[in-house]
């Protein structure tokens, strides 16, 4: 991952307003990267499949039947979320099983999980 660093100009700023300082941004290439990621992310059946996958690593036809799908909508999402290595395949026998590609995923989606839950809880205080 490249990281640029921002030019310093303070020509840029306001006298009155003071920007945050800000390290280093990320090139345009890892910010396409990232947009993939929540772009295959933001559909809800792909993301009732990573909350499956989170439990257990498991096969098409599970998932097809845990949510109600079809298999080829379902291995057509599945290879979305392998295409962003988002999922990871193992294959035994004629059988193929999805799991979370790392552990980097899996806390992406345990924290957006937690995140809805807090978010649930705010709504529901008076």
């Amino acid at each position: 991952m490249s990281i640029m660093h921002p030019p310093s100009n303070s020509a840029t700023r306001s006298e009155n307003q003071e920007l945050p300082a800000v390290e280093s941004l990320l090139s345009v290439q890892d910010c396409q990267k990232a947009a993939d990621i929540f772009r295959a992310l933001g559909d809800p059946v792909r993301f009732q499949i990573l909350t499956l996958l989170l439990q257990d690593p498991m096969c098409v036809s599970d998932i097809a039947t845990v949510l109600d799908d079809s298999l080829p909508a379902v291995s057509q999402r599945l290879k979305l979320l392998r295409k962003d290595n988002i999922v990871s395949v193992r294959r035994e026998g004629k059988y193929s099983y999805y799991s979370l590609h790392d552990g980097h995923v899996r806390c992406l989606v345990s924290n957006i999980i937690e995140y809805l839950s807090d978010q649930a809880e705010q709504n529901d205080d008076p």
